[in-house]
């Protein structure tokens, strides 16, 4: 599980999410940080599928920022090695079972 702990609008288009990881393990309190391109169809299909994961609908074209703070979901992420590093890509978002 992860819990949002921001999100925010840039003005490129892009929102970042800033998450939080609350499972046990080696990455418990570690951050994940997520961005949408809405300009994209990919990064609107997965901010879209963020959003419902967390239960929050879209108010026209105002991103519900406060809305989406302090909600609790379940993610899939894809690990990429570029430049020496390791990156953690979030590539799915789950509502968390009851």
């Amino acid at each position: 599980h992860v819990l949002v702990q921001r999100v925010t609008g840039e003005q490129d288009g892009r929102v970042k999410a800033e998450l939080q990881i609350l499972d046990e393990g080696a990455c418990a309190g570690k951050k994940l940080f997520a961005s949408y391109t809405l300009t994209l169809p990919a990064g609107k299909r997965l901010f879209k599928e963020f959003l419902a994961a967390i239960g929050v609908q879209p108010d026209g074209n105002r991103l519900p920022v406060a809305q989406c703070r302090n909600k609790v979901l379940d993610v899939t992420v894809k690990h990429n090695a570029r430049d020496g590093k390791v990156y953690a890509n979030v590539v799915e978002h789950r509502a968390c079972p009851s």
